[in-house]
Formats: structure tokens, sequence, C-alpha cells
């Protein structure tokens, strides 16, 4: 009786026939790696997956079904069901699909949970069934503008104050924001502002000074650089356009007053010499007087 049973299994594995359709072991797929072709995924935008998956048994599988999905919808396929297909794939061998997601509007700044099923066959047709899933972080657009940029009108080498306004328009908050002023024609000066919520504004107040490169009468273009910080602590850096308008330098006035200097010395010198003509003859004309008087009182003798 053993002879014939074991005849029998011998006989079922040439033709190729599964003993009594038993599950020896269950052939696996596995997600191995997954990437995004993002620096980091926005509520509201898409972004393309792709999955790596492995057949961890030495058999082929065929018939695979991959579905992707999050468990309230924070993450949607753009195209589609969320499925794709592969018609097999060798033991021990991966393979890799792309999938083209996007975060839904008005997602909270944090990681999301994104289930990945994953059906398919042996190479008798006996179905199974594998689940696993990733963690998709989700942020929120940074935006920003900055408004009322004021500077006065100075001279060169005098303080200027820089003021404005840094707006927060998008919807996660700004990090550590901070405000610098420089350029060709002011000190480098930069100002902390702190972080800024969703909506609101932060103030800028620099005081700096310009530079000898400032020519007269210009208005001079610099630059007005603000940094901040996301969650993770990444940096972001925006330029703005700063204006300076210079009065006028004295060189002209210098000019005037140096001639009014001259001319006013002229006129001292001139006073002085009269002043001294004026003291000589007065002598002169006092020393002939006495003379007189004395030559007049010698006659009278």
């Amino acid at each position: 009786m053993k002879k014939i049973c074991a005849f029998i299994v011998m006989m079922c594995i040439v033709i190729g026939i599964p003993v009594l359709n038993a599950r020896a072991y269950t052939p696996k797929l596995i997600i191995s790696d997954y990437s995004i072709d993002v620096d980091k995924v926005i509520a509201g935008e898409d972004f393309n997956l792709t999955l790596t998956m492995d057949n961890t048994s030495k058999t082929k599988l065929k018939n695979i079904k991959i579905t992707v999905s999050s468990e309230a919808g924070e993450i949607l396929p753009v195209d589609g069901t969320g499925s794709m297909y592969i018609g097999e794939l060798a033991g021990q061998s991966s393979a890799e699909l792309a999938f083209t997601m996007c975060a839904a509007s008005g997602l909270d700044d944090k990681p999301y949970k994104l289930n990945i099923k994953m059906e398919y066959e042996d190479g008798y047709g006996n179905p199974y069934t594998m689940e696993d899933s990733i963690f998709i972080s989700v942020s929120l657009k940074q935006r920003l503008s900055v408004t009322d940029i004021l500077s006065d009108g100075v001279k060169v080498g005098d303080d200027v104050e820089v003021t404005a306004s840094v707006n927060n328009l998008g919807e996660g908050m700004l990090y550590n924001v901070s405000a610098k002023v420089e350029g060709e024609h002011v000190n480098s000066q930069e100002s902390y502002i702190g972080n800024i919520e969703s909506g609101k504004s932060g103030a800028i107040d620099i005081i700096t000074k310009t530079t000898g490169v400032t020519t007269e009468g210009d208005v001079c273009k610099d630059k007005l650089i603000i940094t901040y910080e996301d969650k993770e602590g990444n940096k972001n850096t925006e330029s703005f356009d700063l204006w300076l308008s210079i009065a006028t330098s004295q060189y002209e006035n210098l000019e005037i007053l140096k001639e009014k200097s001259d001319s006013s010395s002229i006129s001292k010198q001139t006073i002085i010499v009269i002043c001294v003509c004026v003291v000589v003859i007065a002598f002169i004309v006092w020393k002939v007087i006495m003379w007189r008087r004395k030559k007049k009182r010698l006659e009278e003798f």
C-alpha cells in the first residue's frame, strides 16, 4: 500500500498536479522599497510613488494585482482606481510599479498611512493575498510676500531705517523667520522675526548705514532677503528688491561753502588791511597835529 501511495505522489509531481492541493508553504510577495519624486509631498499637489516588489519564493507568481489606497482618502490616485497588474514575476526577482498620487487639500502637517494590497496566484493557480503599508509625510504649502517696504531718503554714511511686513500667505507655519539687508550700497544687517502663523504677518525693522559706494542723487537697488524654515528645519530663502533714495550728497554744496569760506577769508584780510591803514593814517594825522601845536607854542615864545 505504501508503495502504491508513493508511486501516486511521484506521478503527481511529474505531471504537475499539486499533491492533495495542500499549501505546504505560502509564496510571499513583499514591498521591499518605495520612493517619491519630490523633496516633500505638499497638500493639494500630485507626486509619483514608485513601489519595489520582491517575490521571495523560488517559484514564479502570476496574475499579480497591486492596489494602493489610504484609510480616509487622504492620499488618492490621480488616474484610475489605484490598481496595477503584472502578468507574472519570476521566483526571487523584483519589479517596480509607479503610481501618480495626490495628497488632498486641507490635510494637517503630518505622516499619513498608505495601504498596499497584493493579490496573486502561484504556479498552480492557488490565490493569495498580502497586505503592507507605508507612511507618506505631507507638508503644507509655504508662501510669503513682503509689503510696505520703506526707507527714508538718507545721505552717504548716514543711518538708514528699513521697515516692512512679512506676510504668511501659505497654509503652514513659517518657522524662524529672519530678514537681512545687504547690497553694494548698504552695510549688511540682519534681524530675527520669529515664527509667523498662516494668515498673519511679522514686522521688519532694521537700522543700517549707507556705504561710500553711494553717489549723490542715486536711487540704489539692494536686497531684502527673507529666510525661513519648515517643520523639518529645511531652510528656504527669498529675495526682494530694496530701493534706497539717497539724498544728493553735499559735494556741490561743499564747493559753494568753500567759495563762501574763501570769500569770507578774503573779506577779513581786506578789513584787517583797511584797519591797519586807518590806524597808520590816524597816527600820522595825530603826529602832524602834535607837531604843529608844538611849533605854534615855540613861535609864541
